[in-house]
């Protein structure tokens, strides 16, 4: 009985770990700029680059997003729009996938400024 347990939690353990999505979180390899965006009134933003990377393997990778939900989007966003609008190049930071398959973006930098 002990030798059964030890197999189904063996087996239930390396389920777990197996089919846990890898994440490749951090910078992206590119400075690049803002080719686009949308936004809805009641949830996420949704923008494209120049560059677009994937490195989570999203399902959906036409448009990159951030989380509406998030305590600093605001700022995130303010960042977005005013790279946008004077034409300076970002960098992003990945962070795994939405609920949706966008790739999730959780910090923009903005080249020079640091």
């Amino acid at each position: 009985m002990r030798k059964m347990l030890i197999v189904v939690l063996l087996a239930a353990v390396s389920f777990f770990v197996v089919s846990q999505p890898a994440f490749a979180s951090g910078w992206g390899s590119y400075t690049t700029t803002i080719t686009g965006f949308y936004v809805y009134s009641t949830t996420n933003a949704h923008f494209k680059v120049a560059n677009m990377e994937n490195p989570d393997s999203c399902s959906t990778s036409g448009y990159l997003t951030l989380d509406g939900s998030a305590a600093n989007f605001k700022e995130l966003y303010a960042t977005l729009m005013t790279a946008y609008t004077s034409g300076k190049t970002v960098k992003v930071y990945y962070g795994g996938c939405n609920a949706s398959g966008y790739p999730l973006i959780s910090a923009i930098a903005v080249p020079n400024i640091w």
